[in-house]
């Protein structure tokens, strides 16, 4: 091998490592931007979390939904604004929520049968006053309703329970406009 062979291989050598080199600038140059961009938003997420952890801190001492409702209840029975009428449709909306909770294994009932619920807490009311119950229980989210065709009793409304609902009967959430239920013992 002569010298004139070795120059040229040296010479190709020298252009694929600087070939190389560009290469590797070229791709490592916005890895590096990428990085010093992640850090940026770690630094505002660190920053973020903070401030939810002194939110959510603040939010475990505020008064739940139940302790407004109770509040709301209080209030409107010291100044005489809860008349008789509406304390039976409270009373008539818990009842018909914890009946329908009691189901097993499905949450519905049909009218017919919850009017003969309403009746037992001593509120006599057309099954036409129940339905009107029912119709605003559906539209606070508590229950849905559908209309059937049962043999021999004609057009009903079923009701079925939902998540709403079942959560006022636990008193995992209050819906405004419904009795709280009693607490169990």
């Amino acid at each position: 091998m002569d010298i004139e062979t070795i120059n040229r291989w040296l010479g190709a050598m020298a252009f694929l490592i600087s070939i190389i080199t560009a290469v590797g600038v070229w791709i490592g140059a916005p890895g590096k931007k990428v990085a010093a961009g992640l850090e940026k938003v770690w630094d505002g997420l660190k920053g973020h979390d903070r401030r939810i952890q002194a939110v959510e801190n603040k939010i475990e001492h505020l008064p739940t939904g139940k302790d407004f409702a109770e509040l709301q209840l209080g209030v409107a029975e010291v100044k005489g604004d809860v008349d008789w009428e509406t304390k039976c449709q409270q009373d008539a909306r818990l009842a018909i929520l914890a009946e329908l909770a009691r189901q097993k294994p499905a949450p519905t009932l049909n009218v017919l049968n919850l009017t003969r619920v309403v009746e037992a807490l001593g509120v006599r009311r057309p099954r036409e006053w129940v339905e009107t119950q029912l119709s605003w229980l559906e539209n606070m989210g508590a229950v849905n309703l559908q209309a059937s065709d049962l043999p021999g009793l004609g057009k009903v409304i079923v009701a079925t329970l939902t998540r709403t609902g079942r959560d006022h009967v636990d008193q995992r959430n209050v819906i405004a406009g419904v009795t709280l239920p009693a607490d169990q013992e």
